[in-house]
């Protein structure tokens, strides 16, 4: 499986890029899985911003899957987000996927 979304090369790219306008959110990634009827699916990673307390996960998902939704189309938004509670970065301060 590639780091990278088939279907369309700009989607993860913009897919990160509207999942961390979320308020809550410092950082993310996004990768491609396998999925039996599209080929691959979107799976992304959340980070959240220092002193973020996480009250209600699932609507936070969902509003991030909103945003997704509305700027770029349905099918970028990611079937499964999980919340990390660690930064986790190499040398060149990019998240490690």
């Amino acid at each position: 499986m590639k780091h990278t979304l088939k279907m369309w090369p700009w989607t993860p790219f913009f897919v990160l890029l509207y999942q961390n306008t979320h308020d809550a959110v410092a950082e993310s990634a996004v990768v491609g899985f396998p999925h039996d009827i599209k080929g691959e699916g979107v799976y992304a990673y959340v980070i959240l911003k220092d002193g973020v307390e996480l009250v209600d996960e699932d609507r936070m998902i969902a509003e991030m899957k909103a945003l997704v939704k509305t700027k770029i189309s349905g099918f970028a938004v990611p079937e499964y987000v999980q919340v990390l509670n660690l930064h986790l970065q190499n040398a060149n301060i990019m998240m490690i996927k």
